[in-house]
């Protein structure tokens, strides 16, 4: 997909040959990025992903199995006994670990702009 992209933005930039800037006429030269590093950078915002749905997974994880244990011990079946504690136990982990959350998306982003400014 990034392949296909590149050969649209590329072929919209050979129509384009200069932009003009009051008096001067600047070319216009494009360099992409390269397979590698979009497959690069894909590979890091999956592993962000991951790094940052782990830790609610894990309480929800937790919380579901001693919901569960304590459901086999008193032999309650009740059905919204299991939702009810792990969404709020979610929640909870959610509004606790956002600031780092916030921190990992930013430190991401700075790379992408990054990246972005690399590019002439």
């Amino acid at each position: 997909m990034a392949h296909e992209l590149n050969k649209i933005f590329l072929r919209a930039a050979s129509e384009v040959k200069s932009l003009a800037f009051a008096t001067r006429t600047v070319p216009l030269t494009l360099e992409t990025m390269n397979d590698a590093e979009v497959v690069d950078l894909i590979r890091e915002a999956i592993w962000l992903c991951i790094k940052m749905s782990t830790p609610i997974m894990l309480i929800g994880l937790v919380v579901g199995v001693a919901i569960a244990l304590l459901q086999a011990l008193t032999q309650i079946q009740e059905v919204t006994l299991v939702f009810v504690p792990k969404i709020l136990a979610i929640f909870l982990a959610l509004f606790v670990a956002m600031p780092m959350f916030s921190i990992i998306l930013g430190d991401f982003m700075q790379v992408i702009a990054d990246k972005i400014v690399a590019i002439k």
